[in-house]
């Protein structure tokens, strides 16, 4: 079972952006670099929003988080037809190992089918994986674990099933899905864990 933005896809970059000129096209300045904005917006469902309340109040005074957060999908969904995508590093190997194994895989993601499937059409390598449970197919965002559910569902509980994610709530989902967790980061072991229980979960750590 795959994440998609960030593991799979060089996008949250692109998410960081969208963000950016969301809050400047509402009059508020986004200082935060894209380690800050990583931060928040992978720890927690609400994490980005909270912050905002808290360090940019004015941004959800005239506008509801609803409101804004379709503007910076707009934003994003442009930005996604003027930017050059691509894998993160090590996934075209993942990829063309899938294709030749009978391993079921899976993505599982956060994302509307709107802003997927434009990337899975410049990178059509990713179609490798069969099943793509996007942000309509199921109730909950994670850290809930409803969209592995749906996925697991799908392709039929197996003896073993591993779940690869690039934040804490991705792996907080995999973890109350049942699925063995694996965070592949670019952070040390050592940096994270004030973060994470690294004994319940295995770490990839890219070197960057």
């Amino acid at each position: 079972l795959f994440d998609f933005d960030g593991l799979l896809v060089d996008t949250e970059p692109l998410h960081f952006v969208a963000y950016k000129e969301m809050c400047f096209k509402n009059q508020v300045h986004l200082n935060w670099d894209f380690t800050r904005f990583c931060k928040e917006a992978h720890s927690s469902a609400l994490g980005i929003w909270e912050a905002f309340q808290k360090e940019f109040p004015s941004l959800l005074k005239e506008k509801s988080r609803d409101a804004l957060y379709q503007e910076k999908k707009e934003i994003y969904q442009e930005l996604l037809k003027t930017t050059a995508l691509k894998l993160m590093p090590g996934v075209d190997a993942l990829l063309q190992a899938l294709a030749t194994s009978d391993t079921l895989s899976a993505v599982v993601t956060n994302s509307a089918r709107s802003q997927v499937e434009p990337v899975r059409k410049t990178l059509s390598i990713l179609n490798i994986i069969p099943l793509w449970i996007t942000r309509e197919d199921y109730q909950l965002a994670k850290p809930a674990p409803d969209g592995y559910l749906k996925a697991i569902e799908q392709l039929g509980r197996k003896k073993r099933i591993i779940g690869f994610e690039d934040t804490l709530k991705g792996i907080h989902a995999l973890q109350a899905a049942g699925v063995e967790a694996v965070l592949v980061t670019p952070k040390c072991p050592e940096e994270i864990k004030g973060f994470v229980h690294l004994d319940r979960i295995d770490c990839i750590c890219l070197k960057t």
